[in-house]
Formats: C-alpha cells, structure tokens, sequence
C-alpha cells in the first residue's frame, strides 16, 4: 500500500563514508556496498545486479539505524543533491526490531539509477537522502563513475562465466524478443499442487539461455524467495510456453543471448 503522512523532513546532514567501496562476487550478481557513518552504528548501502543489460533494474539496500518505521510501508522517498523534488522508491523494510538496523529493500531502483547517472554525466558527486516515514538518512556516495564502472567489470565477468562474449552482447542489433508476451507464459493451472494446498507465495527471477533459432536452451534460477518448488515450476514453465525471436548482431546474423525474467507465485492472482 502507499504511505501517506506528513511532508519529507529538511535533509539531514549527510553521513560521510567509514570505509571504501566494496564489490562482491557473487554466481548470479554483483554487489556495489559501502559503509557510512559511525563504524559503531554505520549505515550500509548496496546496489545489486543480476542483469549486465537494462531489461532488470539493479535493486538497492539500504541498513541503518536511522530508519525507524512500521511494517506494511512499502513507498519511501529518495531525494538529492542537484536534483528537484523528490522520488518514490517501492519496496519493504525487511526488519523492524528495535535496537537493530532497519533494512530497507527496494528490487527495482529505477530513481536511484537516474540520479546517479545523471550525476555520472555532470561530473558531480552524488548526495542522497532516502525517507521512510518520519525518519530518513543521508549519504554523501561521491562521486559515482569509478565504482559503477568497478560494478559494471564484475557483471561482464559474470557473463564470461555463463559462456557470454561481453563485447558480442554490448553489440547486439537486438536482444532476444518474446513471441508472445512473457506475462502470458504463466497459468495458474501451473502453480505447484503443494503451494496451492498451504496457500503459498514465491517470486523467482530467471535467466533463458536463448540458442540462434530462438529456442530456450537453458534456464538458471537467479534470484529466489519462497519454497523451492517454486523454482522447478518456474523453469519448466518457461521452457514449455516461452518463445524467441533470436538476438541478431550488427550483421543481421541470429547469435545465442540471454533473456532474464521475473515472476511472482500468488494463490490469489499471477
């Protein structure tokens, strides 16, 4: 649901970096973090990856304990330096026990991505303040271009490893393009029988290895949250019912790409 209350408080000071930009490897993505603050009580910043293109947005973390808030509040504000007005940003906070950090996580950070790279072009560093409810915090990330550039490294050697050209890809005439649109590929004739029965729920994000005849040739579980069962269900799907127009490079010639694509299991919608 949307939160609606009082007016964003005046920005606070923003809180200067307790230590350097970090990059963390992981099989499926790649995490930009960064402390800030009181090492004692710092708040931390995370931007992750899990698509080298744009058809998934990096999701952005955020722990501190200046953000008090209640569950339910899933809209919280994002504002900056050099730029007007405020964003939304829609998420959750993941933890609300008093006396530990609250976590903030939003899984498409589009507002964020735009402020920073705008501030990337304008050679300027970045100030943010993010709000949540009442409360908010501000960080002083700097400037941007060097760390998303060390974040951008990571990802290309993450498509090394699924077998992927960096430079093939950045090329591409076209990416892989559905037949039939992706949304459609899901019935709920194909929700696991279990899940049904207890009434459960599960998101899962997905990458389609597409072949040069725009056959799915595999299909890697990225990103997961609920049973497990809902993760066989959602590759076996999407072989079944997903189709490609093949990616074409800058000579017209069908090449093997990459597709990634999210879904949510619920019992009462898909």
């Amino acid at each position: 649901m949307a939160f609606a209350g009082p007016p964003v408080p005046t920005a606070s000071v923003p809180l200067a970096p307790a230590g350097k930009w970090q990059i963390d490897y992981g099989a499926n993505e790649c995490r930009l973090m960064r402390a800030f603050g009181d090492p004692a009580h710092s708040t931390t910043f995370q931007l992750t990856k899990i698509d080298p293109g744009t058809v998934l947005p990096p999701a952005f973390a955020l722990a501190s304990h200046s953000l008090r808030s209640l569950p339910g509040i899933s809209t919280f504000k994002i504002s900056a330096v050099d730029h007007a007005g405020t964003q939304p940003l829609y998420g959750s906070v993941l933890n609300v026990t008093p006396g530990t950090p609250a976590i903030l996580y939003v899984p498409i950070a589009g507002a964020l991505t735009d402020i920073v790279e705008a501030d990337i072009v304008a050679n300027r560093p970045t100030a943010i303040t993010v709000s949540v409810g009442k409360t908010q915090v501000s960080l002083a990330l700097g400037k941007m271009a060097q760390p998303i550039s060390a974040l951008d490294a990571c990802m290309e050697d993450l498509m090394r490893n699924w077998g992927y050209d960096p430079a093939e890809q950045r090329q591409l005439k076209s990416r892989p393009i559905p037949t039939t649109p992706a949304n459609t590929w899901v019935n709920y004739s194909d929700y696991p029988d279990q899940m049904v029965r207890e009434n459960k729920s599960g998101g899962v994000t997905a990458r389609l290895d597409v072949g040069p005849s725009g056959e799915i040739v595999g299909c890697h579980v990225m990103e997961a949250g609920g049973d497990p069962a809902f993760q066989q269900a959602t590759c076996a799907v999407f072989r079944k019912n997903g189709h490609f127009r093949p990616a074409v490079d800058q000579d017209g010639k069908p090449v093997a790409s990459y597709f990634p694509l999210k879904v949510m299991w619920r019992t009462s919608k898909l």
